[in-house]
């Protein structure tokens, strides 16, 4: 049988290679860890098919997350490639975050919300992101409701559908 990793390589940055076999893999906290693992690798190629693997297990499983705060958010302020970036945006929606480390993640997401030389991919899930954080946190919804007016003039129709689809 292939290791995780070995289902994870091979190929290039637009395949997800085998990690929808990975997903079928992980049956609980100590295989989660493994796969977790991979996502701190140096290879590029690596990290962000184990992203996507741990995006899609925790649609189900969100408390496999729960011991992995202070590297998740390590990673959204280190993170240089925007194969992870997307991921860690998406991620971070299903964590139950101290108000210290939300104030982090918000500026962080809001970073990459506004910043138009990033990844458009990026930029949408940090707009789902922080507009899933402030349902969670409804302290937070003032922080939301300012990013999307500053995000109004924005004429990338990503964006722009995006925030249409979250106000429907």
């Amino acid at each position: 049988m292939k290791s995780i990793k070995q289902l994870l390589s091979g190929g290039d940055l637009r395949s997800i290679a085998g990690s929808n076999q990975v997903v079928k893999l992980v049956k609980n906290q100590s295989d989660f860890d493994q796969l977790f693992k991979l996502m701190l690798s140096e290879e590029r190629l690596i990290k962000g098919r184990a992203a996507d693997a741990i995006e899609k297990i925790t649609i189900h499983n969100p408390s496999y997350l729960s011991k992995y705060h202070s590297a998740i958010l390590e990673l959204l302020h280190t993170s240089k490639d925007k194969e992870l970036q997307w991921h860690l945006a998406t991620l971070c929606a299903r964590i139950q975050w101290s108000n210290q480390e939300l104030s982090k993640v918000f500026k962080q997401l809001t970073k990459w919300a506004l910043d138009s030389q990033q990844s458009k991919i990026v930029r949408v899930n940090a707009i789902q992101a922080l507009h899933d954080l402030a349902l969670t946190f409804p302290f937070k919804k003032n922080n939301y409701q300012s990013l999307i007016a500053d995000l109004a003039s924005d004429q990338s129709p990503s964006i722009r559908a995006r925030i249409r689809k979250i106000n429907q």
